[in-house]
């Protein structure tokens, strides 16, 4: 199956400590997706992300997604973020 979203999300990070290369956080989305058919969707999403350097963080995350006419998906994300200072 293939599954498509185009949306807003908004995420709250935790504090940390300006030591500490972890920054944990919490999200929620909301959007247009494809699944079966079209329909607006909604979802959350959390996890943490590790930094390298100032600029660039190894982000793990878990999401769940779920639109009108499914019964929603989980995923989990592995990924690098690059962050413009």
């Amino acid at each position: 199956t293939t599954a498509s979203s185009v949306g807003a999300f908004a995420d709250y990070y935790f504090a940390s400590g300006a030591d500490n290369p972890l920054l944990p956080y919490l999200g929620v989305f909301a959007g247009y997706s494809h699944v079966h058919d079209d329909s607006a969707s909604v979802g959350a999403q959390g996890g943490v992300k590790y930094f390298f350097n100032p600029s660039i963080a190894l982000n793990v995350e878990a999401n769940y997604r779920a639109a009108r006419h499914s019964s929603g998906t989980s995923n989990l994300i592995l990924g690098f973020s690059t962050f413009f200072r």
